[in-house]
């Protein structure tokens, strides 16, 4: 197929239903995010198990921000929990990150 011919239909279709995939995911996570923050859900495992879901949809920048906004909320709790899941979230979704503070660590004894 060469690149002026048009997608077939059901690329587009494929496309269309990953994108709403992704909006009820961030419905979901959205509302547990929501009950985090207003302490309904305060089990570490739990929070751990939100974290490690927002990570999947890491390359959609809405989940981006509610990773963010969780992390930031729940860092004074959980600090070890938290850096450890921004230096994996680093790792995955920001490759020159990852890299820019690898640069920057001494070297290993």
């Amino acid at each position: 197929m060469a690149l002026e011919e048009p997608l077939p239909p059901q690329v587009h279709q494929i496309g269309e239903a990953l994108r709403r995939l992704h909006d009820a995911a961030l419905e979901l996570y959205t509302a547990q995010v929501e009950a985090v923050l207003a302490g309904s859900i305060r089990s570490p495992r739990e929070i751990e198990a939100i974290l490690d879901g927002l990570m999947d949809f890491g390359a959609d920048d809405r989940f981006r921000a509610l990773y963010q906004k969780l992390c930031r909320r729940i860092y004074p709790q959980y600090p070890t929990m938290v850096a450890e899941h921004v230096l994996l979230w680093r790792s995955i979704h920001d490759p020159e990150a990852q890299a820019a503070q690898q640069e920057n660590q001494p070297p290993a004894d």
